[in-house]
């Protein structure tokens, strides 16, 4: 009965860190044709930029309710799911002799995170390994249509933030071409405090700075790759509301 009762608890933690934040829709089109292979690619990296930058938010979470002990599969997951609208394996069997653990190999840890496209990272609560994000997690990054008519159209559903990143990529850095953008949605305020609170995010003096370094080097490159495949094809923002 006890185990069962830990079990319980461990989900309702990974619950509770995956459920923070409002979820936006996002519409996007482009200025221009563009060919097949070019929808594709730019689907693939935006979900994967997404995840990413959605990992990153659920890490943060867990750091501040100190949880240290992470880990990652030493694999890419497949993206056909996302685009798909499936959903992976709800597993969470994990053998740890076959994880790489931030405590002990932290430069192959951020490494994979960063170069595989859909990293599968793990923390461990209570003794038991659990995935920080799947992609039935109320805030995972979802494509949810894709319109090849000219102009194309791509709609994402996903964590607040994660999608004001997908907007803007390295340019909300920048933030001197985008104040025209901004006055044109309701909620541009809300906009802000975002970009405020991810910022705020990598300067908590509460995270290690081992951590805070590479979680701002994983923020700040993932940003740079979304502005540079909006920028490839011609993003422009035509939709963004509130879903919940």
């Amino acid at each position: 009965m006890l185990y069962g009762n830990i079990i319980i608890m461990n989900a309702d933690i990974i619950a509770d860190i995956t459920s923070i934040g409002d979820v936006k829709s996002l519409t996007l089109t482009c200025e221009k044709e563009i060919p097949a292979w070019s929808l594709a690619h730019y689907c693939r990296e935006t979900i994967s930029n997404g995840v990413k930058l959605t990992i990153l938010h659920n890490m943060y979470n867990l750091l501040f309710k100190k949880y240290f002990d992470f880990a990652i599969k030493p694999h890419t997951k497949e993206l056909n799911p996302i685009i798909s609208g499936g959903n992976y394996s709800k597993n969470t069997d994990f053998n740890e002799k076959d994880l790489i653990r931030l405590e002990y190999f932290p430069f192959d840890f951020w490494y994979n995170i960063k170069y595989f496209v859909i990293p599968d990272v793990l923390v461990k609560v209570d003794g038991k390994w659990l995935p920080i994000y799947q992609q039935h997690y109320r805030t995972a990054i979802v494509l949810k249509e894709v319109s090849v008519e000219s102009p194309p159209l791509f709609n994402f559903q996903g964590l607040g933030e994660v999608i004001e990143n997908i907007r803007f990529g390295a340019d909300r850095e920048n933030r001197n071409k985008i104040d025209w953008e901004n006055k044109q949605i309701k909620n541009s305020l809300d906009n802000s405090e975002q970009f405020i609170k991810v910022s705020k995010m990598l300067n908590d003096p509460n995270i290690p700075d081992g951590c805070k370094y590479y979680l701002k080097d994983l923020y700040l490159s993932t940003l740079k790759k979304q502005f540079e495949v909006n920028n490839s094809i011609g993003i422009t923002t035509k939709k963004i509301d509130i879903v919940n």
